[in-house]
């Protein structure tokens, strides 16, 4: 039995749905900060396009829940224990201080995203209430959280290498939905 039409059904109305939200997301972004002299907001459409991007990549790893679970209820229990770790290995919450950490970062949507991010915005304007505002690289800023970047050399805090990082973790969670899913066919 071939499973692929039932995997793309999903994937397309999960598709269709975070693109609409990226798109309300990024457009209040937008609208709140254009004008505004703390944030440099640029690149409202790369941003759209990145966020959709993360958003689909995310929702493979929800399907891959759903086929690795067998109730509804298993997985909005093990939810937020995929979630969490997602969040801390960002680099935002808690910095990312020993190569074990940033090893298992790597495995994660949301390091890669937050890099991808910072690489569209590529300035920040960290504010001080001592100090004047001052406009520095975001990428640097990211890297400063990370401990050992070098070991993407140049690639290091590219757009590219982060579209390249999600696209394999996109293969591998569709790789196990798949598997997982036969086996559920199988025992039908």
């Amino acid at each position: 039995m071939d499973i692929s039409p039932y995997v793309l059904s999903k994937i397309s109305v999960l598709a269709f749905f975070s693109i609409i939200q990226s798109a309300i997301f990024i457009g209040i972004l937008y609208l709140r900060y254009r004008s505004n002299d703390l944030v440099d907001y640029n690149a409202p459409f790369s941003a759209f396009i990145w966020m959709s991007f993360l958003s689909i990549a995310a929702t493979f790893l929800g399907l891959l829940l759903s086929a690795t679970l067998a109730t509804a209820e298993k997985v909005m229990t093990i939810v937020p224990i995929v979630l969490i770790p997602q969040i801390m290995l960002a680099g935002l919450v808690a910095k990312i201080n020993t190569p074990y950490v940033e090893l298992i970062s790597y495995l994660t949507f949301t390091r890669w995203g937050t890099e991808g991010f910072n690489a569209i915005q590529e300035k920040v304007v960290i504010s001080n209430l001592n100090a004047e505002d001052t406009a520095s690289n975001a990428i640097e800023q990211l890297k400063s959280q990370f401990y050992k970047t070098e070991w993407f050399g140049d690639w290091a805090g590219t757009l590219k290498l982060d579209i390249i990082a999600v696209f394999i973790l996109m293969a591998l969670m569709t790789y196990f939905i798949f598997k997982q899913l036969k086996k559920k066919v199988e025992v039908l």
